[in-house]
């Protein structure tokens, strides 16, 4: 009895600690997959940021060439979602700081530098003709902002994959851990049981041999009584 009660507490404990690590690792597991969620989405905003100022650019040159409003329309939507990107990245680097290397701030002055320089060769373009716009764009400011704005980029996302393979490889580690975890606690529960039924065993065995004994004794004195019985008649 007294083993069956020492089997039994080590298996709830064994259960208690399987649990406790179980819950650490996943735990463990929803932070790396939060944290692999949102620099997933940062590297989303940061090229739907270089998509939005190429299209703004595409639409600005179109418009150039032909003085038609309609080319002007990627242009129109890529300025309408530029700040909510630029709102999107800062809300989601701020965590990590953007990492070495990467001048957020710098980045905000240099896509509203790039903006301004579109929509000014565009009204240059309706108010003076094509030859003082095309002359702003010869210029090569655009250009020089834009060339800015990729090597920031650049240097985001070289930060996020680093960071995401340190994320990666900690889920690794995490769902080995809960593995290695969850078979040795299988283990150890399978010896604790083993041990139980072997240990219960046993107990069924003595018991049935102490019934066999008392009924072996019981049939003993039964004998012996009726012995004496005879024996008195006997005698008398």
């Amino acid at each position: 009895m007294r083993l069956n009660t020492v089997l039994l507490g080590a298996a709830v404990l064994l259960l208690v600690a399987m649990s406790a690590l179980a819950y650490a690792e996943w735990r463990q597991f929803s932070l790396s997959r939060a944290t692999g969620l949102r620099l997933r989405a940062l590297q989303d905003s940061v090229e739907n940021l270089l998509i939005d100022l190429v299209d703004a650019e595409t639409g600005q040159r179109g418009f150039l060439l032909t003085g038609e409003a309609r080319y002007l329309e990627p242009y129109n939507r890529a300025v309408q979602m530029v700040p909510a990107e630029m709102a999107t990245l800062n809300g989601l680097i701020a965590p990590s700081g953007g990492g070495p290397g990467v001048d957020m701030v710098r980045l905000g002055s240099l896509v509203d530098q790039k903006l301004a320089e579109l929509s000014q060769t565009i009204e240059v373009r309706k108010k003076q003709g094509f030859a003082p716009a095309a002359e702003r764009v010869l210029s090569d400011e655009g250009k020089k902002s834009m060339d800015e704005i990729r090597v920031i980029c650049a240097a985001i996302e070289r930060n996020l994959e680093a960071e995401l393979r340190e994320v990666q490889a900690g889920v690794v580690t995490s769902t080995g851990g809960a593995l290695l975890i969850t078979t040795l606690g299988s283990l150890a529960l399978i010896v604790l049981l083993v041990a139980g039924f072997l240990a219960i065993d046993r107990g069924t065995l003595a018991r049935e041999q102490a019934l066999a004994e008392a009924r072996s004794a019981r049939d003993l004195l039964s004998t012996t009584l009726a012995s004496i019985g005879d024996a008195v008649i006997s005698t008398d």
